[in-house]
């Protein structure tokens, strides 16, 4: 086990998001507030919160994940985070894009669900309204 770096592994309910070797430092925003993680932090679990993640590798270079609600655990040098949703970025600016265009195309998919339900409805108040009138009285 190396103490000297973390292995990030981010779960989304369908898929992996990310799983990453070699971080030598984490900022996680959890219900109790920013909490930053070593290597050598003892083990923990905590509640996430939607916000972004800042981590750091081996080389010094910072990367970013944007995540929605979760849970963390940290168990020996694993830190794992399961969220409901999030993107990663190599940096702030290509993160912001990427929440960017999926919060458009969530936005542009629910348009078009809000409209398909509204004509379903139609078609089920004319059906449920023709089924009254040819009913006999």
């Amino acid at each position: 086990m190396a103490w000297d770096s973390m292995v990030l592994k981010i779960v989304l309910p369908m898929e992996i998001l990310l799983e990453q070797e070699g971080v030598t430092r984490l900022v996680v925003d959890t219900t109790k507030g920013s909490v930053g993680f070593l290597p050598l932090r003892l083990d923990c679990i905590a509640l996430v919160v939607p916000g972004i993640i800042a981590y750091e590798l081996k080389d010094g270079k910072e990367r970013y994940a944007a995540v929605d609600t979760g849970i963390l655990v940290k168990s020996g040098s694993l830190v794992r985070l399961a969220v409901r949703d999030g993107v990663v970025g190599e940096d702030l600016e290509e993160l912001k894009g990427i929440i960017e265009d999926k919060f458009i195309k969530q936005s542009e998919e629910e348009q078009h669900i809000q409209r398909m339900l509204a004509r379903l409805e139609g078609t089920l108040m004319m059906r449920a309204t023709e089924g009254l009138i040819r009913r006999p009285h």
